[in-house]
């Protein structure tokens, strides 16, 4: 069985870096379309960065998710360029909620291309 990771940008934020009330609905679009495709969430964890706007769109992400757990990685911080010791550690299913710049760091190293990334927007990735 792959292991199933998604690669979420945070939200849309205002310029003191908190989630605006777009950036939220934004979330909550990922969120359900999240739910969807995986159906049982059992297991599956929010690793996000810890900065504001992340921590924020991890918390919306959990709520509309159940519940599920969140676990901020100094990794994932914007321009650490960390992304794949994260997923490294994700077993079988998993959230990542990080930064464009390391986002698309991680998909030019393992040589995915043609994914972007609009503020909210998820890429599932089966590795």
């Amino acid at each position: 069985m792959a292991k199933i990771v998604y690669l979420v940008r945070p939200g849309q934020d205002y310029r003191d870096g908190s989630l605006s009330p777009r950036g939220v609905n934004q979330i909550v679009i990922t969120s359900r379309l999240i739910r969807e495709e995986l159906g049982n969430l059992e297991g599956v964890v929010i690793y996000h960065s810890p900065l504001k706007r992340a921590a924020e769109s991890a918390q919306v992400m959990s709520t509309e998710l159940g519940g599920i757990p969140t676990v901020p990685r100094e990794e994932l911080k914007c321009d650490s360029y960390r992304v794949s010791q994260v997923i490294d550690g994700i077993k079988d299913r998993g959230v990542i909620i990080s930064h464009i710049s390391d986002l698309e760091d991680y998909l030019e190293k393992q040589r995915i291309v043609g994914l972007a990334f609009s503020n909210g927007q998820a890429h599932r990735l089966e590795l």
